[in-house]
């Protein structure tokens, strides 16, 4: 069976019968939708980093901690661990959860930007400049998306970017 004649469902293999209400949605999407939501998502990013560039500079506020280890994404929320590999393979604990390859993709393009994005955001969080805004605004957009697509990361969001007050 080759790639393009491949569906996969959204879902979670838990073991023993256990229900973990993540609020995963069955779906089935094609593979060939993967290359057209890329082009939606750049356009996405553009847009909102335009509109950065013509405010202020940003006033940042961290929520979700996000860490990067040996090649493994991390996110806790709310005492909840999810782990990215760079593949786009997500893990709730250790329980792998069985993913969409558009859901993977989406996940592999935010692991590989969170890869180039978070030194540069560890080196500069202490001055909120334009550049910090700007990669802030990406970062949030990357998030928004893995937010729709991934339905156990929809309340996912490592920094929120608040309008400053004029």
């Amino acid at each position: 069976m080759s790639n393009r004649d491949r569906w996969v469902t959204a879902g979670l293999m838990v073991p023993r019968g256990i229900m973990l209400a993540l609020g995963l949605i069955a779906a089935c999407v094609p593979i060939q939708a993967t290359a057209q939501h890329q082009s939606q998502v750049q356009a996405q990013v553009q847009t909102q980093v335009k509109a950065q560039d013509q405010a202020e500079p940003c006033q940042p506020q961290w929520l979700n901690s996000v860490s990067l280890q040996d090649g493994t994404l991390t996110l806790a929320m709310a005492g909840e661990r999810f782990k990215v590999e760079s593949d786009g393979q997500l893990y709730y604990d250790v329980h792998k959860v069985r993913l969409t390859a558009l859901q993977m993709g989406v996940l592999a393009d935010y692991h590989q930007f969170m890869r180039q994005e978070l030194p540069y955001v560890l080196s500069h969080s202490q001055l909120v400049d334009e550049g910090l805004c700007r990669h802030l605004v990406m970062r949030r957009a990357k998030e928004q998306v893995v937010q729709r697509q991934i339905p156990a990361l929809k309340h996912w969001q490592s920094v929120s970017l608040p309008q400053s007050e004029r």
